[in-house]
C-alpha cells in the first residue's frame, strides 16, 4: 500500500522567471526504491506560497536511491496579496516547513543598466531644430472641417 507522504530533501531552490512568470523549484535527497512520483503540491497558506515535497511510497523500502527534482507552476509575483520573497517547503526533514528564498531572473541587474542609462541620456551632438511659431486660433462653422496645424517641441536628451 502506498502513501503519499513528505519525502527528505536537501538543496531546496526556488527561482523565478520574470519574463515567462514561471516559479521553478528543485530539490535534491535521497528515497527508498519503492518511492516514485515525485512532485511539488501547492497548500494553501494565508499571505504565502506553500508547498509539499512528497512522493507515493509504501512502508517497505530497502534501498536508498538518490534523486534530483524540479517542477514548475505558473504565477504571478510580486502579488500584493502574497509574501513574493520567500516560500515555505515541507520535508521529511521539516515538517514544520523551510523558509526558501526565491531568486527573481530574467531583469536587468543594477550593471547592464548603467551604461544603457548613461548612453540614453547623454545628449546627443545634433544641430538644433528650428521652431516655428503656433499658428493664430482659427473659428470655423460647424459644417466645416476643423484642424489644427502645429509642431510640437522635442526635449533635448531625445532617444535616437
Amino acid at each position: 500500500m502506498t502513501i503519499y507522504r513528505p519525502i527528505p530533501a536537501c538543496n531546496i531552490e526556488a527561482t523565478y522567471n520574470v519574463i515567462t512568470q514561471t516559479l521553478t523549484l528543485t530539490a535534491e535527497g535521497v528515497v527508498g526504491n519503492a518511492t516514485h512520483g515525485i512532485n511539488f503540491k501547492m497548500t494553501s497558506i494565508t499571505g504565502g506560497l506553500k508547498f509539499i515535497l512528497g512522493a507515493p511510497s509504501s512502508n517497505n523500502n530497502c534501498e536508498n536511491i538518490p534523486y534530483q527534482f524540479s517542477e514548475s507552476f505558473k504565477i504571478h509575483l510580486p502579488a500584493n496579496t502574497l509574501l513574493s520573497e520567500a516560500i515555505t517547503i515541507i520535508t521529511q526533514n521539516e515538517p514544520e516547513g523551510e523558509i526558501v528564498p526565491i531568486f527573481f531572473v530574467g531583469m536587468f541587474q543594477e550593471s547592464e543598466l548603467l551604461p544603457i542609462a548613461a548612453d540614453a541620456f547623454s545628449q546627443k551632438n545634433t544641430t538644433p531644430i528650428k521652431r516655428t511659431p503656433v499658428a493664430k486660433p482659427k473659428n470655423t462653422r460647424s459644417e466645416e472641417p476643423f484642424g489644427i496645424k502645429t509642431r510640437a517641441r522635442i526635449a533635448e536628451f531625445a532617444f535616437v
